[in-house]
C-alpha cells in the first residue's frame, strides 16, 4: 500500500512540474536585466508600494515570489523557489508556510524585495513545491493589473 501512495504522490508532482504550463513573461515593459541586483532595482522602482499591496490568499508571498521567478527566468537567470514551513517562527504562534527565492546562494526575500541573509528564514523547514499555477497566480492580483505593464501575454516554458 506504501509503494501505491508513493507511486501516486511522484505522479502527482511529475504531472504538475512537467506536463502543465508555467507562466513565464513573454511580453513586459520591465527590463531585462544581467544581475540579481539589477533586478531588484527594477521592481522596488517600478512598484514602489509592492509590500502595502500584500494580501493574504490573494498576493502573498506565493504570489509576490512566483512573479519575481517569472522576471527572473524572463531575464535569462536561475531563480530556485524555496518554500519553507516552520513553527513559532517570526513572531507567529503556530505553523506558517512561506515562499522565498534562492537564487547563486542568495536568498530574495519577495514579500519585501530585497536580498536577507540564511539566517532570516531560521526555524523553516525547506519542503518540495512545485510551480503550482492555482497557487502562483500573481496575475490575477488586483495590483499588479492596476501598474501600467503588460501581463497578459504568457507562454509555456516547457517546449
Amino acid at each position: 500500500m506504501k509503494n501505491i501512495i508513493k507511486t501516486f504522490i511522484i505522479t502527482i508532482i511529475l504531472f504538475t512540474t512537467l506536463l502543465l504550463p508555467s507562466p513565464v513573461l513573454a511580453s513586459t515593459q520591465l527590463p531585462k536585466v544581467e544581475t540579481v541586483n539589477q533586478a531588484l532595482w527594477v521592481l522596488n522602482h517600478q512598484f514602489p508600494d509592492w509590500y502595502e499591496n500584500y494580501e493574504e490568499g490573494k498576493f502573498d508571498c506565493s504570489e509576490m515570489s512566483a512573479f519575481v521567478y517569472d522576471y527572473l527566468k524572463y531575464c535569462g537567470l536561475n531563480p530556485q523557489l524555496q518554500h519553507g514551513r516552520g513553527q513559532d517562527v517570526w513572531g507567529y504562534a503556530g505553523w506558517s508556510n512561506h515562499v522565498w527565492i534562492k537564487i547563486n546562494g542568495v536568498n530574495i526575500e519577495c514579500v519585501r524585495l530585497q536580498i536577507v541573509p540564511d539566517s532570516y528564514y531560521k526555524g523553516f523547514k525547506l519542503r518540495y513545491m512545485p510551480y503550482v499555477l492555482y497557487e502562483n497566480d500573481w496575475w490575477n492580483s488586483e495590483y499588479l493589473k492596476s501598474k501600467d505593464i503588460v501581463l497578459e501575454h504568457y507562454i509555456s516554458n516547457k517546449k
